[in-house]
């Protein structure tokens, strides 16, 4: 049975990778900065750093965890058969557990990273093309 937690990380790292995806769109400076200045994303701002600082210390927590069920479920299991497929199925679990939660804090990062040099990108590009010195002019 799939614990609510893990359930939980699996659809956020979905909706991370459409993120990321929908980012990979080419979107002009100018559009990019429409975006950022949007009734919903300054709203958002408000809250962000609660929010982001949250979803990455839950994602640590739930990352070490899972490193650490690996390392407990990676000891083996001497006896019957029963019991070294029971240890098997715990092990794959958990590394795949690992895999989630490690894979959704890397994305998480990464699109902060994206994030803060799009819109830093498109402040110096929006104020540099209101002032008429843009670039190859």
């Amino acid at each position: 049975m799939v614990s609510v937690q893990w359930t939980i990380v699996t659809y956020f790292l979905y909706i991370e990778m459409v993120i990321v995806f929908l980012l990979c769109l080419p979107i002009s400076a100018h559009g990019l900065k429409a975006v950022m200045e949007s009734f919903v994303i300054i709203e958002l701002r408000k809250v962000g750093k609660l929010v982001f600082y949250s979803f990455i210390a839950v994602l640590i927590i739930l990352f070490g965890d899972a490193v650490r069920v690996t390392f407990l479920s990676n000891e083996s299991a001497a006896g019957t058969l029963d019991n070294e497929l029971s240890t098997s199925k715990d092990l794959y679990k958990a590394e795949r557990n690992c895999f989630i939660s490690g894979f959704s804090l890397f994305l998480m990062l990464n699109f902060t990273l994206y994030m803060i040099c799009s819109s830093g990108g498109a402040g110096v590009e929006g104020d540099g093309a209101g002032s008429g010195l843009g670039y190859g002019g």
